[in-house]
């Protein structure tokens, strides 16, 4: 008999009984996550639906290779994909390495380059949780001129983290000085929820936006998820406003094409693009009035 295991904790270190069962619980919940059945899957990675049903099941173990061509027909997260294998009884094949590790240094150092020739456009890094890693001089010096950066994520963060999405939405944060703030706070919510669900569900992930949730002043009728709105778009309007001064950016985030790295997969790139002479402007006095370091938050 095989013992079922919570596919909420699939690396609880399972018994030889459960390992089959983990595996089939973690590709059925991908599988609904992709809204593809049974049949549609074994067609896409050329297999039967039979065997497909067996794997669910736990009446049959997959190979390397398959969970491979499972994983890349459904599109899953490195992360995950790792998650599989271990509930398969095999080792972890995708590296999570750290940015400020040795292996990840020739990524750090160019990450680092692009920062800085970004300038004088606004330029974060961020991992998978909304933190920021890495910004250009133009970053905090934009955020500065509307709020007291240091200050304001001491008060919204008992864990240290810089959290954009603390920063966002918290009433002390950026929140009073966007103009169009619904329209920004709307789609960076749905961004952040359709990215929460695409790694299959983390609980810190959840922790904070179930935290943002419960600001002052929250649109209660945000609080369930609207799956049914369009997909949020690369490129979103921003306005920034505060005694007399407007800007307005275009902003564009960016990812790592084909990652193999856990850790790469997760990172997002975000540059705020003037949308008008004013605001380039603006951004080139501010750029200049920098001390050219780019800040590294790690």
């Amino acid at each position: 008999m095989i013992v079922d295991m919570d596919v909420k904790n699939p690396l609880a270190a399972p018994t030889k009984s459960q390992k089959l069962s983990a595996f089939g619980q973690l590709l059925r919940h991908w599988r609904q996550i992709r809204s593809v059945s049974q049949l549609e899957l074994s067609a896409q990675a050329e297999t039967s639906q039979r065997y497909i049903s067996f794997l669910e099941s736990g009446r049959a173990r997959p190979s390397r290779d398959m969970i491979v061509r499972l994983s890349e027909t459904l599109d899953i997260p490195l992360r995950e994909r790792n998650r599989l294998f271990i509930a398969a009884g095999f080792a972890p094949v995708y590296p999570e390495g750290r940015l400020d590790g040795p292996e990840l240094s020739a990524v750090r150092e160019g990450l680092e380059l692009l920062l800085t020739y970004s300038e004088p456009h606004a330029t974060i890094v961020v991992d998978r949780y909304w933190n920021l890693i890495m910004g250009n001089r133009a970053t905090l010096s934009l955020f500065n001129e509307f709020i007291n950066l240091e200050t304001v994520w001491s008060e919204m963060s008992q864990d240290g983290d810089k959290n954009i999405l603390r920063m966002l939405f918290h009433p002390k944060g950026l929140r009073p000085f966007i103009s169009n703030w619904e329209t920004v706070a709307y789609q960076t919510l749905n961004r952040a929820r359709r990215e929460h669900m695409n790694m299959g569900g983390d609980a810190n992930a959840e922790m904070i936006l179930e935290e943002i949730i419960q600001y002052e002043g929250f649109p209660k009728g945000w609080i369930t998820p609207d799956w049914c709105d369009a997909p949020p778009q690369p490129v979103a309007s921003f306005e920034l406003e505060k005694q007399g001064l407007k800007l307005v950016f275009h902003s564009l985030i960016a990812t790592f094409g084909t990652p193999q790295d856990v850790t790469l997969q997760e990172l997002r790139v975000e540059t705020f693009l003037p949308s008008n002479r004013e605001t380039a402007d603006y951004m080139k006095w501010l750029s200049n009035r920098g001390n050219g370091k780019v800040v590294e938050e790690c």
